[in-house]
């Protein structure tokens, strides 16, 4: 029952409570850290963990929802985890930690870290900052406070690649997707279904925000006879009715690439962006 290289989700969860009569012991880390930084506590109930699991799936941030899968908590004194809004050395918040809830990326340390990279001091300076901080993890997180012991729990939301930086706060991709195919669905009178929306965050003007670069992906003949409204009036509809953090700077109304799982290729759509761009 412990659970590794995915997040555990209320499927998962409502399956080995079926067939196991168990919740999932799950366990964080990577290579670096070797391998785990913090855990689901076993000195909390059965009925205090699920608890836990259903706080990040129910979670709402800034009036959007912000789906986590709980990861546990750190192992004190021996491992330490905390939620920064930036690790870019010079950028504004580098190192600052974030409010409750706020998504922002996961850094550790402790005694478990690496040295450093063989025969690479440039890779070790990148990955591990003043105080022993690791900041390569890669992943965007948030903490909320326990209501049972008050012991602060951490959640996974994204890797990094999957996050918009903006005004100072950091947004999933997950999170500004769905805002706006709901808007897309909504605005043009379009089944929910018959929408699928794909975001991606580029430096372009700025060398420190990023764009909202929006792919739309029309799926029925309803949806596709509307493209052309769409593509020409979707930024000026979408900046006065979704919330700050989703608001587009650019569209286009295309098939988005995918992989034979049906998962959307962010690397690709950010290539065809930066083509876009230049």
């Amino acid at each position: 029952r412990v659970c590794v290289q995915a997040p555990v989700g209320p499927t998962t969860v409502d399956r080995l409570q079926r067939h196991c009569g168990r919740l999932p012991t799950v366990r964080f880390g990577s290579t670096e850290t070797c391998l785990q930084v913090m855990g689901t506590p076993l000195y909390l109930s059965e009925s205090e963990r699920l608890d836990a699991f259903k706080a990040g799936w129910d979670h709402v941030f800034g009036g959007q929802p912000q789906t986590g899968y709980y990861i546990g908590r750190p192992h004190p004194p021996y491992t330490e985890c905390k939620i920064v809004k930036s690790t870019e050395r010079g950028q504004a918040g580098y190192m600052v930690e974030c409010a409750e809830g706020e998504p922002g990326q996961l850094v550790t340390r402790g005694g478990n870290i690496m040295k450093g990279y063989v025969a690479n001091p440039e890779a070790t300076a990148k990955a591990i900052h003043d105080g022993g901080w690791y900041v390569n993890l890669g992943d965007v997180a948030f903490w909320l406070k326990n209501g049972k012991d008050g012991g602060r729990d951490f959640y996974w939301l994204s890797r990094d690649s999957a996050l918009l930086i903006r005004g100072g706060a950091n947004y999933s991709y997950e999170q500004i997707n769905t805002e706006l195919a709901a808007f897309v669905a909504r605005q043009y009178g379009l089944p929910e279904e018959a929408v699928a929306v794909a975001v991606v965050g580029l430096r372009i003007t700025s060398e420190h925000e990023d764009e909202c670069c929006v792919t739309i992906e029309l799926n029925t003949p309803e949806a596709k006879a509307k493209s052309a409204e769409i593509e020409s009036t979707f930024l000026k509809h979408a900046k006065k009715g979704v919330s700050k953090g989703a608001k587009p700077d650019r569209v286009r109304v295309a098939p988005l690439p995918r992989n034979f799982k049906g998962a959307v290729l962010v690397p690709d759509l950010k290539k065809v962006w930066a083509e876009l761009a230049k």
